[in-house]
This record gives structure tokens, sequence and C-alpha cells, in this order.
């Protein structure tokens, strides 16, 4: 039989439209491009441990832990995921793609593939960091094994960022491919703004007291540098209210110019990303964010709009300064002075940004189509 399919499995969790999200749509219009047919597993707290949902014709869930029983059975098994693979046909598939999991789960799907004559490839995009939980310290310990003992000799590699290339070396098969995306140019209502006002829009969950990323540093800069009248600071996808409870500091900076929007539908958020001048992925220099990227950067440059980021990960790569965005460096000084900076940036200069993000998007997924066919097909 024609094996006319490949499977791309991740942390994909369809009901809360998580980053893996956004990460495995873009792996399946890479998937597309080749010709073949797109199958993705993602995870969902609905399906018990064991079983398996099929949504679509090509879309399929596990479960996703919600105990510690669940979790130390997630380390373990593979035999829901290989029951999807069974049911789709073995003599389908050319390649399985699996992104981040645990360690023994991905090793038996390494032999398992080899045993049914499958390509096996891994999506490496994460290094976990250990929290105070229990399940925080298996995933570090789990996420350690990976890295020393399965990613090395795995042939067929995906590496988000360039960080993965010194880790885990390179080779024949292997790839830096960060998160693409497609422009929707029939969607665009970004251009050609006259308001003075320059709107910062930041869409997603910034961490308790901010430690995944620094909107502390970004609300605090704006009022110690009095540039309220020059931004409109639009946040989206936490409880504002929660949020200051748990930064009470923060309160004495906050005045009319910082909205908070609350939890929002997808296409919501969207149509907010639409009307901002830049969104902004301000996040802390740790191990987490030099060895991940953010799929903010990649949602805003398919719908035209400029970034503003610190120097993690491969940002400097894909954010020209001036022209698509700015980069500065990993301190509150640092994201303080792009800031001013940027106030003085005239409407003009922030619409030919625009214009320049509409017609130039590094992260387009037809970019790497190439590079993706190298690590998954090409013998």
């Amino acid at each position: 039989m024609l094996r006319d399919t490949i499977v791309y499995f991740g942390i994909i969790q369809y009901e809360y439209n998580n980053a893996m999200c956004q990460h495995a749509a873009g792996i399946e219009m890479l998937i597309k491009a080749l010709g073949y047919n797109a199958v993705v597993i993602g995870v969902s707290s609905r399906v018990r441990p064991g079983r398996y949902e099929k949504l679509t014709n090509n879309r399929y869930v596990i479960n996703y832990p919600v105990n510690i029983g669940e979790n130390i059975r997630e380390c373990i098994s593979a035999k829901d995921i290989i029951s999807i693979v069974k049911e789709i046909g073995t003599d389908r598939i050319k390649t399985f793609i699996m992104a981040d999991y645990r360690y023994l789960p991905m090793l038996k799907m390494k032999r398992y593939c080899k045993k049914n004559d499958i390509l096996y490839a891994v999506d490496i995009m994460d290094r976990f960091i250990s929290g105070k939980s229990i399940t925080s310290k298996i995933k570090k310990i789990d996420s350690e094994l990976r890295m020393r003992f399965l990613y090395p000799k795995v042939e067929r590699r995906i590496h988000i960022c360039h960080a993965y290339n010194a880790l885990l070396g390179e080779g024949k098969h292997v790839a830096v491919i960060p998160g693409v995306g497609k422009k929707s140019h029939n969607e665009f209502k970004t251009l050609d703004s006259q308001s003075e006002t320059i709107k910062l829009v930041f869409l997603g969950r910034p961490g308790l007291r901010c430690e995944k990323e620094k909107l502390d540093w970004v609300i605090k800069a704006i009022y110690t540098e009095n540039l309220t009248d020059s931004f409109e600071l639009v946040l989206a996808g936490f409880d504002g209210k929660e949020f200051i409870d748990k930064n009470e500091n923060l309160r004495q900076y906050l005045s009319d110019n910082v909205i908070f929007k609350g939890r929002l539908k997808h296409q919501d958020c969207i149509e907010l990303l639409q009307r901002a001048d830049f969104s902004f992925v301000i996040r802390p220099d740790t191990l987490l964010t030099q060895y991940g990227f953010s799929t903010k950067i990649t949602e805003s440059f398919a719908y035209g709009i400029s970034v503003l980021a610190t120097d993690t990960s491969d940002n400097r790569l894909y954010i020209e300064n001036g022209k698509n965005g700015f980069v500065c460096g990993n301190s509150f000084d640092e994201v303080k002075e792009m800031l001013k900076m940027i106030a003085k940036l005239s409407r003009h200069d922030i619409n030919e940004m625009k214009q320049y993000c509409c017609n130039n998007n590094p992260l387009e997924y037809t970019n790497y189509t190439n590079l993706f066919k190298k690590v998954i097909l090409d013998n």
C-alpha cells in the first residue's frame, strides 16, 4: 500500500487552544505542502487513560493527565498512541513525528516505527525548568533523560532554535525550523492607522508573578518614563484582577492606558492583534527561553504585526530592528530604553513597518518546506 500519510504527535490541547495548537498547525501546512495526508494527535483531559477519541478524520486525542496516577502512566505507556497508529494503518504511514513527550513512550514509539518500517522523527522545542511540585520535578528529570539518552540517537530531528544544534549536534537529517505560519492577506486590517497613540498588545499568560513574560517591566517602564500618553497597553488571555492581586506592587504603575481584556476566544484575540501596532514577547533569560521559540512571534508576523522582544532563542534571526520589530537585551533598563525609542517613532514609521511585515514574513511555512523534507523524507 502507498505510504501517503505523515502523523504528528504532541501535547496539543485543542480545547484550550494552547501554543502547541499553533505550532502543530504550521507542521500540518508543511506536511500537506509535500503532498502527504496529515494526521495530528493531541491530548485532552476529557479522555480516559488508555483510550483515545477521534475528533475528525485527521485529528485524534489521547489522555492528558490530571492527577499523579495519570502522570505516572503517561511517563510509561505508549499503548494509546500505538492504537491510533494501527487504526490509521501502519502500512499507510511514511513518517511518525513526535514532539517533546515522555522519555519511555518516545523510546517505545521509536522502536515500534523501526519494526514497522516507519520513519521516526522528533520535534524538539522545550527544556523544562524544575518547579516545586512533584509533577514538575518528574517532567524535569524526564526532559533530561530525553536530551541525554534519546535525542542524540534519533537521526531525524527538528530543532526549534539553533541552541539545540550546539547541545545535540547537527546531521544529514537535522534542521532548525521555528514555529511557522501562513499569511492571510484577506484578513489584514492593520495598515494606515492615523492614531498618534501606539497600541501594544499582549496575548497569553504571563505567569502568576510575571515569571514567564515580563509584563511588569513594560507596565513599570511606561509609567516611570511618563509614556502613558504615548502608549495604549492592551493585555488579554488572563484575568486582570487576579493578575493585580498577585502583583500588588504594580498597582502604583497602572493608569487608564493599561486595558485588561481578560480571557477571550481565539478569534477575539486575533481581532485585537490585527488592530495593534506592536505585539511584544518580553521574556527573561532562562534555560526555557533560550531553548524555545514563541508562537506569539509567528502569529504576529502572520497578521502583519511588528514584534518587540528580548534577546532570547533565535529572535534576532527573524526580527530585524526597525523593519519588523525591535529586539533588546534581557533587563528592565534595556526594555525601558527600547520603549523610549519606540515612543519617538512617527505614525508614518510605524505604518511602514506594518507594510514591511505584510510583504516579508520570515516565518511563512513555504520558506521551510525543503528543510522539512530533508528531515522527514529524504534518504
